[in-house]
C-alpha cells in the first residue's frame, strides 16, 4: 500500500518490512497458540497423537513466508513431527481457523489474542501450553504529514502504548 499515493495516514500491518525507510511504531508483539475444542481435548489426544488430517493450517499468502506453522510449533516443543498443510484442512485466514476448531474441526495454530476469549468461554482448549512469538511485530506505518495532526498524534501514542491507554 502506497500510503502518500492513495491518500493514507495509517496502516497497521504484520511487520515493517515492506515499507523500509517509513515511519512507523511498534504496536505489540503476538504470539501463536494451539488450540482444539474441548471435544477433542475429552478424547485426551496428544499433540504427538493428533491424526495429521486433524490440523488446520491458515494460508497466509506468499508476501508472509515468515509466519509460523504447525512444524514450527512441534521443533518449538520438542516433538519431531513433520505435518505436510496438504494432509490437513487449508483456510483463508485465522478466524476462519479459530471457527473452525471451535466447532470440532482439528487443531488450529492461531494468534494468542484470538484465543483469549475462546479459552475463557470453555470453547477452546490450549493443546499444549507452549506459545510461539511471530518473527516480527505488529506496526503502525504512517505518513509524517499525519503527525502535524493533532488527534493523530494522540491515536498513535495510544496504539504504541496499550498499557497507558487502557489505564487512562
Amino acid at each position: 500500500v502506497d500510503l502518500g499515493r492513495n491518500g493514507i495516514d495509517l496502516r497497521i500491518t504484520y511487520g515493517s518490512h515492506f515499507y523500509p525507510g517509513a515511519s512507523s511504531a511498534v504496536l505489540y508483539q503476538e504470539h501463536m497458540s494451539a488450540v482444539i475444542s474441548p471435544a477433542h481435548a475429552a478424547a485426551d489426544i496428544s499433540p504427538e497423537a493428533l491424526d495429521e488430517r486433524q490440523f488446520l493450517h491458515v494460508e497466509w499468502g506468499p508476501q508472509y513466508h515468515d509466519h509460523l506453522g504447525w512444524n514450527d510449533w512441534f521443533a518449538a516443543i520438542g516433538l519431531p513431527r513433520n505435518i505436510v498443510p496438504a494432509n490437513g484442512t487449508q483456510l483463508a485466514n485465522a478466524s476462519l481457523a479459530l471457527a473452525f476448531a471451535e466447532s470440532g474441526g482439528g487443531a488450529a495454530l492461531v494468534h494468542a489474542s484470538l484465543t483469549e476469549s475462546a479459552i475463557k468461554a470453555e470453547r477452546l482448549q490450549l493443546l499444549h501450553p507452549k506459545q510461539l512469538a511471530l518473527p516480527r511485530p505488529y506496526c503502525a506505518i504512517y505518513r509524517e504529514q499525519s503527525l502535524e495532526q493533532s488527534d493523530f498524534v494522540r491515536l498513535l501514542k495510544a496504539l504504541s502504548q496499550p498499557s497507558r491507554a487502557s489505564t487512562g
